[in-house]
């Protein structure tokens, strides 16, 4: 202000006037400084945005769904229940049974499907066909897989095709590493192929997944052991994560981590806290998830005690149809198992060794034909085997027969 110094009354006036205007920038910058402590204050204690997943250590985003998800009515009055409850896995013959129980609901105008599942895995083969039946076949029918208690392996990623995951107290989820049996033993599998089988492995659980909404990188910890996967929560807002800190440099963001070499004081600036580990890397472990654990990834969203309060989630006014195994599918399913093959196969063998060791032909030339026979017809059944394949192997009962019996010695017969 220009002060005039020749009237020391309007001077007076003036200096007053500057002075009060000096008071009332003091007030306005202590507002302003209010004005940010409040809006700080609040974005600490914002509330979780809408949709999110709550948890007692903070929330989680919802999911984002690669495509829309089908529409559930209401009131569901079409319900169907396909379970998946093999103890000694999935195989072939659970594939072509879980075929006909899905063209039964389609027939049916099905509205919901639940998958019930308790499963340690099975085949590769039959595992991907079942994906794929519940991602096409059932591609606009509203699907629930119900871990009840156990969807290990393959049984994960079969859940990871449907439309949502829930779970059962004390059930379980994970471990989906491929391994090889042979002859009823763990195989060890070499390196190279390895990472050829678990690349598919990876990428079906990664389609899978981004399609649902599930966290990539803790899907595919259940397959790969050198991933290590983190959950964290950012301080402000207590927005929970689950990440690869190996990844968009968390191990720079994160505070408080494991073997961090950050100080206390370095560790007070980063946004982001670390809660827990789901995996480690130096442990070469696997994912595997119970239920309590699941929640607090976002995995899944409900655990429920038993299928009434899944019922009432879901609003299922019409009590839901459980689509039984055949007596057939059964039989197969028996006739097929490895034991029961190995079993046949060596009896077979011994029996047609007798046969053409007795002149004649006795009981032991029958029991051959039907050891071959249960084998052979069984898996003939699911697709296993085709009549050329039959062929073949009485081809070659008969010119073994024709190299022990007409020709003499070993030659091209044998």
């Amino acid at each position: 202000l220009y002060i005039d110094a020749c009237n020391p009354q309007i001077a007076q006036l003036e200096c007053e006037l500057m002075m009060g205007m000096r008071q009332l920038g003091a007030i306005a910058g202590v507002v302003l400084l209010a004005a940010v402590a409040a809006q700080s204050e609040n974005a600490a204690t914002q509330p979780a945005p809408k949709d999110a997943r709550v948890t007692e250590e903070g929330w989680l985003a919802p999911r984002v769904r690669g495509q829309a998800a089908p529409v559930l009515p209401d009131k569901v009055t079409k319900a169907f229940v396909l379970a998946i409850r093999d103890p000694n896995g999935i195989t072939l013959t659970t594939l072509e049974t879980f075929k006909r129980k899905v063209t039964l609901c389609k027939g049916k105008g099905a509205e919901l499907v639940i998958v019930d599942l308790d499963t340690p895995g099975g085949r590769s083969d039959a595992m991907e066909g079942i994906c794929d039946l519940i991602r096409k076949d059932l591609g606009n029918i509203y699907t629930v897989a119900y871990v009840n208690p156990r969807a290990i392996s393959a049984g994960a990623i079969i859940s990871l095709a449907c439309t949502d995951i829930v779970m059962a107290p004390g059930s379980r989820i994970g471990d989906s590493m491929p391994i090889m049996i042979a002859g009823g033993k763990l195989v060890p599998i070499p390196d190279k192929e390895r990472g050829k089988i678990e690349t598919n492995a990876r990428t079906l659980t990664r389609v899978l997944a981004e399609h649902n909404g599930h966290n990539p990188d803790l899907c595919e910890a259940m397959i790969t052991s050198t991933r290590e996967i983190w959950r964290i929560r950012k301080r402000k807002t207590r927005e929970v994560r689950v990440v690869d800190p190996d990844s968009k440099n968390w191990r720079r963001l994160v505070a408080n981590w494991p073997e961090t070499e950050a100080t206390s004081e370095a560790d007070e600036k980063l946004d982001w806290e670390f809660l827990t580990a789901v995996d480690r890397k130096k442990d070469l472990g696997l994912v595997m998830l119970t239920d309590t654990e699941a929640v607090k990834c976002g995995f899944v969203d409900h655990v429920f005690a038993d299928f009434e309060a899944l019922e009432g989630h879901y609003n299922i006014t019409v009590k839901p149809i459980v689509l039984e195994d055949n007596w057939s599918e059964g039989l197969v399913a028996f006739l097929t198992s490895p034991a029961l093959v190995s079993i046949l196969m060596t009896l077979g063998i011994m029996c047609v060794y007798m046969e053409f060791n007795t002149p004649g032909f006795g009981i032991a030339g029958g029991l051959a034909i039907g050891c071959f026979a249960i084998i052979f017809g069984s898996h003939y059944l699911i697709g296993l085997t085709h009549w050329w394949e039959i062929g073949l192997f009485c081809l070659g009962i008969i010119l073994i027969g024709l190299e022990i019996f007409v020709i003499p010695g070993f030659g091209i017969a044998g």
